[in-house]
């Protein structure tokens, strides 16, 4: 590198590249600077915008970041081509370790789908990769969005199409109907240059092209091998022709069906395509097994749940899934590092594995609670920031402490009741019916103060033990009742701690990690859980 200049040349044997500056959608522009370089990549220099202050430089060959930034030009053309530099390489497809787990939609599960929000958070607590929509506005521009109208991101409605970038950007996405009370406040949709500049080379980044029928896989692709990123990056379409002129730019690229049955897997090698994307629960192993023997990798969508990633890694063979959840799901490949021993409730926003089994998937009621505000009829909602009990699926001996308020009943029917579902060995959704692998024990904690622990098999619940006298009813709204749940390797105890009785049994047939939190006829806050 040598020199400086303060306006655009015409390109020659010698490449002169603007600095490009962080965050400028956000911004307002400053005069660019220009490097000079006789190599013959492109070359772009970051500048940071709160401290002004030089700092990476970024080509088609990687990347290089000062040890120490600086807001002289000059020091940072120096230093950036001196030994005290730190290489930055981009990530590269070629070097993903399987299985992997991707956030879907940034992670749907947990914040507002398509947004930077969402994206950032998968991206800091370590996913695998980013996968994202892709739609062309009025004007050209690439917004990152999954339907072809704004209606259900956005409060907002009409076509994406009919939008253009500053139409588009000027969207608003209520977090609140995303999730309960969902504390992410009024968002923006991105729009694919924001998402590329920030994520490019820092992630592997799968981009969804909803339609290519403005030539949408040439601009993102052009876009990608502009910022040096295209091996970072796997580009998906739902036809096989979407996907060649990504091929021919030697980009990795995906197929996208169902089950897996639109193309043979000699097509898709004929093609020049990597990889197979399909829905998890569709596609057979005998499908996956056929792709693989030919090298396609297959990838599995939408998971949220250990069991089906399970199901899909370990008895289907795939490679890896795409996920709402993926930082609970994340959790079957880095020991369980999403599990906590306390309730993180006091965030009042979803956690990682809060699923629905039936119904909602509760709300939150400030400062620490979460429950069900309403008296509708069985919900139950898997604790996955809990799940499984100390790391172990297979756990046997633990205590659960927790409180309840019961604010309300169906027609003043004190009968009804908050539970918890415990000893599963399995995070299948639990749902108080017959189903296949729903084991454990079911405890009702009612609003007139009886106490019961069914046992639970296939789903279908048998009554072990209850106390229906000498109890104390919870005066509804105030009472805050504090129950104890003992499971040893012999037997099942439910407490009431705060005015001392119990039941046990002896029983040793369902042993797990997982548990779910559940209500029926009643509106429950839940709260102080804490799992030792």
């Amino acid at each position: 590198m040598r020199g400086i200049e303060n306006r655009v040349n015409q390109i020659g044997r010698e490449r002169l590249v603007r600095k490009k500056i962080s965050n400028s959608i956000h911004g307002s522009d400053t005069e660019p600077k220009f490097m000079q370089d006789n190599a013959a990549e492109y070359k772009e220099i970051m500048i940071d915008k709160n401290t002004g202050k030089y700092y990476k430089c970024i080509s088609q060959a990687g990347s290089v970041a000062v040890a120490n930034p600086t807001s002289d030009f000059e020091e940072f053309s120096q230093k950036v081509t001196s030994e005290k530099v730190e290489n930055l390489s981009p990530v590269q497809v070629n070097n993903l370790s399987y299985p992997v787990v991707f956030a879907h939609r940034g992670g749907a599960s947990i914040a507002p789908e398509n947004t930077m929000e969402a994206f950032r958070l998968s991206h800091h607590i370590g996913i695998d990769g980013l996968e994202c929509d892709i739609q062309k506005l009025s004007d050209g521009g690439l917004g990152i969005i999954h339907d072809n109208t704004v209606d259900y991101s956005t409060t907002s409605t009409g076509n994406v199409a009919d939008f253009s970038t500053i139409g588009f950007k000027r969207l608003v996405v209520d977090s609140d109907t995303f999730l309960p009370q969902g504390g992410f406040g009024n968002l923006e949709l991105p729009m694919l240059s924001e998402f590329l500049d920030e994520f490019g080379g820092k992630t592997i980044l799968l981009l969804e092209m909803k339609s290519n029928s403005n030539n949408e896989d040439e601009i993102i692709v052009d876009m990608l091998l502009k910022r040096g990123i295209g091996q970072s990056c796997i580009l998906m379409g739902w036809a096989k022709e979407y996907l060649s002129y990504a091929v021919s730019k030697g980009v990795p690229t995906l197929y996208l069906n169902s089950d897996g049955t639109g193309q043979t897997p000699q097509q898709l090698v004929d093609a020049g395509i990597d990889f197979l994307g399909s829905d998890y629960s569709q596609i057979t192993a005998g499908t996956v097994s056929s792709f693989k023997a030919l090298g396609i990798k297959v990838f599995g969508y939408t998971v949220k749940r250990h069991s089906d990633v399970e199901s899909f890694i370990n008895i289907k063979g795939g490679d890896g899934v795409i996920s709402d959840d993926p930082i609970y799901c994340k959790g079957l490949y880095n020991s369980f590092n999403h599990v906590h021993t306390k309730d993180p409730f006091i965030n009042q926003t979803l956690w990682h594995g809060q699923i629905a089994g039936s119904g909602s998937r509760g709300q939150f009621t400030s400062p620490k609670y979460w429950g069900f505000t309403n008296n509708s009829p069985a919900e139950f909602v898997l604790q996955g920031w809990g799940s499984p009990i100390k790391k172990d699926p297979n756990e046997d001996t633990f205590i659960i402490n927790l409180k309840m308020i019961i604010d309300s009943v169906n027609s003043g029917d004190m009968s009804r009741w908050g539970s918890i579902f415990i000893c599963n060995n399995n995070d299948i959704g639990f749902t108080d019916t017959s189903k296949t692998g729903s084991n454990g024990y079911h405890f009702l904690m009612r609003a007139n103060g009886s106490i019961y622990i069914y046992k639970v098999t296939e789903g279908v619940g048998s009554l072990l033990e209850s106390k229906t006298t000498g109890v104390t009813a919870l005066t509804l709204g105030i009472t805050e009742a504090e129950y104890k749940i003992t499971v040893t390797s012999s037997s099942v105890k439910l407490e009431r701690v705060d005015v001392s009785y119990s039941i046990e049994t002896t029983d040793t047939e369902h042993r797990g990690g997982y548990f779910h939190l559940g209500h029926n006829g009643s509106a429950v806050r839940f709260f102080d859980i804490s799992i030792s």
